[in-house]
């Protein structure tokens, strides 16, 4: 079963997961901190890794999306807590 982190939806929204039976997760109203890195990760996958393209199958896309983890999150992307650096590159340095 599929779980998606949402907010509050619509009753439409619940009446979609129910129907592909998925199951919604939700923070305790008012806890909006509850999950940033998750978050933010996820604001990073949508934007950065799948340029907002629509996602068609999990089981084709999913490949993609870890493809581009490892190479474009793992090696390449610059990170604040690394001192901007890539993972890989700050690995090699220690």
């Amino acid at each position: 079963m599929l779980t998606l982190s949402t907010d509050s939806g619509q009753l439409h929204d619940q009446q979609l997961l129910k129907e592909h039976r998925m199951l919604s997760s939700r923070s305790p109203k008012g806890d909006c901190c509850d999950n940033a890195a998750m978050e933010s990760f996820f604001h990073m996958l949508k934007t950065e890794l799948t340029n907002n393209r629509v996602l068609h199958t999990l089981k084709g896309d999913r490949g993609e999306i870890l493809a581009s983890v490892e190479v474009w999150c793992n090696r390449q992307r610059l990170h604040s807590a690394l001192g901007y650096q890539a993972p890989e590159e700050y690995k090699s340095i220690w």
